[in-house]
C-alpha cells in the first residue's frame, strides 16, 4: 500500500514538474494584432542602457510619416538617442529628460511600412521599476504612403513597460 501511494506521488510530481517546465520552455509572447502603434519594453539592466522601439502594425496604409511624442519617468529612463529603422529617417526629435517628454518626427522616403519597427530609443535605466510610458495621444500622427492621415480611430496604441525580470534587482 505505502509502495503503490509512493509511486502514484513520484508519478504526480513528475506529471507537475514536466508540466511547469513545458510551459516555462514553450509560451511563446503575444502575438500583435493590429492595425496598432506599439511602444515596446524597454529592454535593459538598471545602471546599464536601455532601449525601446516604435513599430507599426496591420496599418490600412504603409505609414510613411510618423510623429510621435511620448512621456516616461525620469526617474527611471533617461533619454539619449533616437533613431529611425527600417528606411525611416529620423528629421528631428527633442528630449527632454528633466521633464521625462520625447517628441520625434520620423519619414520613409519610398514605400512606407505596414509592420515593423519605426524607431529606437536608446538611453540610460536609472532604477528598477515601470518606466510608466505614456503616449500623447495630441502628439502622434501617422500619415500613409499616399501622404493621408492614418485617422486616429483606425489604429490601436499599446504600450510597454518593464518586462518582470528587468523590474526586480
Amino acid at each position: 500500500m505505502a509502495r503503490t501511494l509512493r509511486r502514484v506521488l513520484a508519478i504526480g510530481l513528475g506529471l507537475a514538474v514536466a508540466a511547469v517546465l513545458g510551459g516555462c520552455l514553450f509560451v511563446r509572447a503575444p502575438q500583435a494584432l493590429g492595425p496598432a502603434l506599439i511602444v515596446s519594453d524597454l529592454i535593459g539592466p538598471v545602471g546599464g542602457e536601455g532601449e525601446f522601439t516604435f513599430e507599426v502594425v496591420d496599418l490600412p496604409g504603409a505609414a510613411g510619416l510618423s510623429v510621435l511624442g511620448l512621456r516616461y519617468d525620469p526617474t527611471k529612463f533617461r533619454a539619449t538617442q533616437v533613431e529611425g529603422l527600417n528606411g525611416f529617417v529620423l528629421l528631428c526629435s527633442r528630449i527632454d529628460n528633466d521633464a521625462g517628454e520625447l517628441r520625434c518626427m520620423l519619414i520613409h522616403p519610398l514605400e512606407g511600412l505596414t509592420r515593423g519597427a519605426v524607431a529606437r530609443v536608446r538611453g540610460q535605466r536609472l532604477a528598477p521599476g515601470d518606466p510608466g510610458f505614456a503616449l500623447d495621444t495630441g502628439a502622434v500622427e501617422l500619415v500613409d504612403n499616399a501622404n493621408q492621415l492614418v485617422p486616429r480611430g483606425s489604429y490601436t496604441l499599446r504600450l510597454g513597460g518593464a518586462p518582470l525580470y528587468y523590474i526586480r534587482r
